[in-house]
């Protein structure tokens, strides 16, 4: 039986005016964000490139920075808010993705739900972009290609905002960790943190790229580090060691987990930090 809380953030997605059924459209996105003042408007930057307002969904978790609203006032998309104790809650989090994923397949043939952190970006030598891709997409669902975006330090000046991502970053590694199943026409069984599905067949596509920018700038990862220590953190989620990479407090710690996490991608070969190929970075495109 679900609990207070999940039945009020059932009754909220329930209550979304999706408008008659009809004809499904090609293709919704989704996100969960709570107070993402840097990564929100380099999510909307990208997307809107290629999804209509009425297809883009921003769930709202509680922010209190001002971020969603400046975001509104910049881009158009559908905001719905969410209330929930705890700011992090990887099954509660699971819970809202396949609720909104079950809802919206009612209403589209594909549904894609990702991280704010996160940009989908096919091959530029075989796609002129994300609605591109979509379009041509024949499979059920498909697995992208995982890249970590990272900020040397030493060599790069810290991020600005007005500027964009691909014009100030010249470094990634190739990291499975991040070869997620996000986009799909039929429901999911995600585990814990969205990086895998059970029982399917991967369906892993080289030329669909996950860009993941967590590590975007070090000094705001770190800050933010240090700021959602703080936070309410419900004890299953301590006690599990869920989303231990967001409340680190050791600097020495910290800087190992920027530079040299994962210690493997896989069990062959350690991360190898190189630069972003040109082809990328010439996009300008985040």
């Amino acid at each position: 039986m679900m609990n207070e809380h999940y039945l009020e953030t059932m009754k909220v997605i329930d209550g979304i005016d999706m408008g008659s059924k009809g004809v499904k459209r090609k293709c919704a996105l989704f996100v969960m964000v709570q107070n993402e003042n840097v990564f929100l408007p380099i999510w909307l930057k990208y997307y809107t490139k290629f999804f209509h307002a009425d297809d883009l969904f921003v769930l709202d978790h509680r922010s209190e920075d001002g971020s969603v609203d400046r975001c509104a006032a910049k881009y158009s998309f559908r905001r719905i808010r969410l209330e929930y104790p705890f700011s992090f809650d990887h099954l509660w989090f699971r819970f809202v993705a396949n609720a909104m994923q079950e809802k919206l397949l009612k209403y589209y043939e594909y549904v894609i739900f990702t991280d704010v952190d996160e940009i989908i970006m096919p091959d530029p030598d075989y796609y002129s972009g994300l609605d591109e891709y979509i379009m041509k997409l024949k499979k059920k669902y498909v697995r992208c290609t995982g890249y970590e975006l990272i900020n040397m330090k030493e060599k790069e000046k810290p991020y600005e905002s007005e500027k964009s991502v691909l014009s100030q970053r010249d470094y990634w590694y190739r990291t499975p960790f991040y070869d997620k199943t996000l986009i799909s026409s039929q429901m999911l069984s995600w585990t814990i943190g969205f990086h895998r599905v059970k029982q399917i067949i991967k369906n892993h596509d080289k030329k669909l790229l996950l860009v993941h920018l967590h590590k975007l700038d070090y000094d705001l990862c770190w800050n933010k580090s240090l700021e959602r220590s703080k936070l309410e953190w419900s004890q299953e989620e301590l006690n599990a060691n869920r989303g231990w990479q967001n409340r680190i407090t050791d600097p020495e710690k910290f800087n190992e987990y920027f530079y040299h996490w994962p210690k493997y991608v896989s069990l062959l070969r350690k991360i190898k930090i190189v630069k972003i190929p040109e082809k990328i970075k010439k996009t300008d495109i985040f």
